[in-house]
């Protein structure tokens, strides 16, 4: 009996794995990266995260670190725990075009600064300076902490989160 939960267990894992990803909108991008962070696939989240900068220093390796040691810690900046993936993922509605973020022109200046124009980055940094009419926020505006996700292509991506575990305990 133990052999066939075991062989159940793994056909479903293996099952989850294989099935494609729904980054159709920002409700599908989060329930992908859910689910790539409980099997332990850090190759699918990557894929989940729109690349900025050099690959050395970029935002898939910062967030990345940040999953791979999960915290409870509201003010460590890539700071994640599922708890709170969760609570973001329960109210993925509340994410507005960036251009609606009191800062705006802040978060403007600082992503273009910060990435130099590689060729991935390049489409962001340029919808950013446009108006940013394919970025999303979800943001708790006192500390500027936020969650960045970027529309390219008709799919979605993550692009960063800032105390995304801060973000979560304000909704």
């Amino acid at each position: 009996m133990l052999r066939i939960g075991q062989f159940l267990s793994g056909l479903l894992l293996f099952w989850s794995l294989a099935l494609p990803a729904d980054n159709s909108s920002i409700k599908g991008l989060l329930e992908d990266i859910e689910k790539a962070v409980q099997t332990g696939n850090h190759q699918a989240i990557k894929e989940l995260i729109y690349p900025l900068g050099p690959e050395s220093q970029s935002n898939r390796e910062w967030i990345l670190r940040g999953i791979e040691h999960p915290t409870q810690n509201r003010s460590n900046d890539n700071g994640f725990n599922i708890q709170a993936l969760r609570k973001i993922l329960k109210h993925s509605h509340r994410f507005q075009p960036v251009s609606q973020s009191i800062h705006f022109s802040e978060i403007q200046d600082s992503f273009t600064r910060l990435f130099t124009k590689t060729t991935a980055s390049e489409s962001f940094l340029n919808d950013l300076k446009k108006g940013g009419k394919n970025i999303f926020i979800l943001e708790y505006p006192e500390t500027r902490s936020m969650i960045l996700i970027y529309r390219i292509s008709g799919e979605y991506q993550l692009v960063w989160w800032k105390e995304m575990i801060r973000v979560a305990d304000h909704l």
